[in-house]
Parts: structure tokens; C-alpha cells; sequence
């Protein structure tokens, strides 16, 4: 690991911020370039405690990245995984076709 506490909790406030915005924003490992995927995992963790703080509940976890292709885009080996709160699932109910 190589963030500091104080680095995670910034970079997860900073995703959380973006996606109340619905706006992009840069990638964690162009300010942290040495960030490695337990670093990553950190992050996530403090951006889940922070919607679970508000009141989001978790309701699954979401594995990306299977494919040996986007692992070698992403330059990584493994795939990875996510959570999934309420907040995050679409009604699809609510189209209308």
C-alpha cells in the first residue's frame, strides 16, 4: 500500500462527489502513480462507508474486468470487484417503450 489514510479518504470523497455531479473526473493513478490495488480497494471501502453513512444499504457486489482483453488494457492480471447499493439499481419498470 502506498496511500496514506488521508489520501484514501480524499479520493473517496472525491468519487463521491463526482457522481452526486454526475461528473468525470480524473483517474486516481494520475495523482498516484505508485497506487496499488489494495490502495484502490481502500478507496472503495471509504466511498461505500460514506453511502452507507447516508443511509445507502448494500445489496450485492459486481465483478468486472473477466475478460483477459480488458485486464491487459487495464494492466492488470486479475479481475476485479465492486459493490452495489439500492441507490445503484434502475427500475426498468419505468420505461416506456
Amino acid at each position: 500500500m502506498t496511500l496514506s489514510d488521508e489520501a484514501v479518504q480524499a479520493e473517496a470523497a472525491l468519487l463521491d462527489e463526482a457522481e452526486a455531479a454526475a461528473t468525470q473526473i480524473r483517474q486516481s493513478t494520475s495523482v498516484h502513480p505508485d497506487m496499488t490495488m489494495d490502495d484502490a480497494y481502500r478507496v472503495q471501502a471509504a466511498w461505500l462507508d460514506r453511502k452507507l453513512a447516508r443511509g445507502e444499504e448494500l445489496i450485492g457486489h459486481k465483478i468486472g474486468l473477466t475478460s483477459r482483453a480488458m485486464q491487459a488494457a487495464m494492466n492488470i492480471t486479475t479481475p476485479d470487484s465492486g459493490f452495489l447499493t439500492k441507490d445503484m439499481v434502475f427500475d426498468l419498470s419505468l420505461i416506456h417503450i
